[in-house]
């Protein structure tokens, strides 16, 4: 799995069209850089470390925070609540999306401070 995310973000990141493709790709590759080689199967700690990982990556591109307008006022709020989240997979899947759906939506009432 960690192989196949960083293949993939590097795949992205390939992709034209302006800041987007590095964006995205440094987001799916940061998701496999916590994960240890070979772990093929995530219980609910690797799912955290997966979230915390992918922030991690994105904060050494960007200074973006929530309240910039910009992306990371999804990715930043479903790390927070992932890492809160006792349970499941599932659970914790659940929780950060919704709290991604919660910041995309509260981007729309704030000033765009990037690009």
């Amino acid at each position: 799995m960690k192989s196949f995310l960083d293949d993939l973000g590097m795949a992205i990141m390939e992709v034209r069209g302006g800041s987007a493709g590095p964006l995205y790709g440094t987001l799916i590759g940061g998701l496999g850089v916590d994960l240890n080689d070979g772990e093929n199967t995530l219980e609910a700690e690797g799912v955290k470390r997966m979230f915390t990982g992918c922030l991690s990556e994105m904060e050494d591109i960007t200074t973006a925070k929530v309240g910039d307008k910009t992306m990371m006022d999804a990715p930043i709020p479903a790390v927070h609540a992932a890492q809160k989240t006792e349970g499941s997979v599932k659970d914790i899947l659940e929780a950060a999306a919704r709290a991604a759906e919660n910041g995309a939506k509260d981007s729309e009432k704030y000033v765009s401070k990037f690009g």
